[in-house]
């Protein structure tokens, strides 16, 4: 044991102290494959910037492992079979996000990421994690279409982390609560980070990657309250409603869509509720611009 191991198993031992170690692949905690084995990829994205719309993918990450669907285990980190690609946008890189990612427009010159690239390192893979899946998967959506036929999930909208007690859910504190750090904003150390916290436990035991799955599982239903009255604006921003300036409409996702009709009948349309559109989301649709 090396000075620096002896050092930390004696903090350790002192509950005045904790000790944070720094992030590598072998020291994820995995289990022996059991009967069932499945393939996933954790992925994170660099950007120009944080519109959908107008912004582009600079570097493209993500990192493959093998998971037990029933229990949630993660058995394999294939950190050697890493995709991490930069891409020019085509345009400058703003200032701030050059800030942000340390990425500059001399690293992505000329630089492309195939169809074929990210479809080949994708072969027989089900499901797609991201910290932000609200983020990533319409970024990389629109410029690899590969993306639109997999499941995906997030975690952060599919793990109670706020209900647990946690004080923030961004990657780097919640990792940081498993025992380990990382250093710099790129999109592979954020991949491998995040399959850190996939294969950790949550407080009472349960695998993170196992409240995940049964989150990315069920099937949620996408509400829109056209025309509500402009006074209920306040009362469906608490329930937790959000806000399409596109679409000019207030939304939300169920899980119990005659409950939420009952309550928008009575709470925003006066008892008389409209033939409101509703769309079922699943994983394969979750979190894309698709309406479908």
């Amino acid at each position: 044991m090396s000075d620096s191991d002896s050092a930390a198993a004696v903090l350790r031992a002192d509950p005045d102290y904790r000790v944070l170690q720094r992030l590598e692949a072998g020291l994820i905690p995995t289990s022996a494959p059991g009967a069932t084995v499945r393939r996933a990829v954790f992925l994170d994205t660099e950007t120009t910037g944080t519109d959908v719309a107008r912004d582009a993918v600079v570097e493209l990450s993500m990192i493959a492992f093998a998971y037990d669907p029933a229990t949630g285990a993660v058995h394999a980190v294939q950190e050697a079979d890493a995709f991490s690609r930069l891409r020019d946008p085509g345009r400058p890189i703003p200032a701030e996000a050059t800030r942000v990612n340390n990425i500059t427009d001399e690293m992505v010159a000329g630089q492309t990421i195939t169809d074929a690239e990210v479809e080949a390192f994708l072969d027989g893979v089900g499901l797609v994690v991201a910290h932000s899946a609200s983020f990533d998967r319409p970024m990389v959506e629109k410029t690899w279409p590969v993306f639109q036929g997999l499941n995906w999930a997030c975690s952060i909208e599919d793990v109670g982390w706020k209900e647990r007690g946690f004080a923030s859910n961004s990657l780097e504190y919640l990792v940081m609560k498993q025992g380990f750090f990382f250093e710099g904003h790129r999109a592979k150390i954020d991949c491998l980070a995040g399959i850190a916290l996939l294969a950790s436990s949550l407080p009472g035991g349960e695998p993170v990657l196992g409240e995940l799955l049964a989150s990315a599982r069920k099937t949620r239903t996408l509400i829109r309250a056209v025309n509500s009255p402009f006074e209920t604006k306040d009362i469906l921003k608490a329930r937790g409603y959000r806000w399409d300036n596109e679409g000019r409409v207030w939304w939300t996702l169920t899980e119990d869509l005659e409950a939420e009709q009952a309550w928008l009948s009575d709470a925003v349309y006066g008892g008389r509720l409209p033939a409101l559109p509703v769309t079922p989301i699943r994983a394969a649709n979750r979190f894309s611009v698709r309406a479908d």
